[in-house]
């Protein structure tokens, strides 16, 4: 559903701030790919370079902060409680119960979508 919602962002005319670290998880491996599947394009140099310098524009101002990045850093599940999970050293809480969790007060970063919002949380 991430996905979904960021694609539908991305298409429109006026930026949509990502609502979640699902969001920002997802943008991350849009941008990623784009990025590779840029060497398999049939263009010009100067063609892949201008895409390139906008995805990487696009990934410097979407993201609220890049703490997400510390999961591909573990070498096993086990260190995920070391990641803070109370937000002492400024970290957001990288748990997946929390990836879905509204950024803010939900207003200014904008709602996620409904099927990914649990109450029980």
């Amino acid at each position: 559903m991430a996905l979904t919602v960021v694609g539908w962002k991305l298409a429109q005319l006026e930026p949509q701030p990502l609502a979640n670290m699902a969001e920002e998880f997802a943008l991350h491996v849009i941008i990623d790919d784009a990025i590779a599947d840029l060497d398999m394009v049939d263009a010009d140099d100067a063609t892949k370079e201008a895409a390139s310098t906008a995805l990487r524009d696009l990934y410097d101002n979407a993201f609220e902060d890049n703490d997400f990045l510390e999961l591909y850093d573990l070498e096993d599940s086990d260190e995920i409680g070391d990641l803070d999970p109370h937000g002492i050293m400024g970290m957001g809480d990288l748990r997946f119960k929390k990836w879905f969790k509204p950024f803010g007060s939900g207003v200014d970063r904008g709602v996620p979508h409904p099927f990914v919002l649990n109450t029980d949380s």
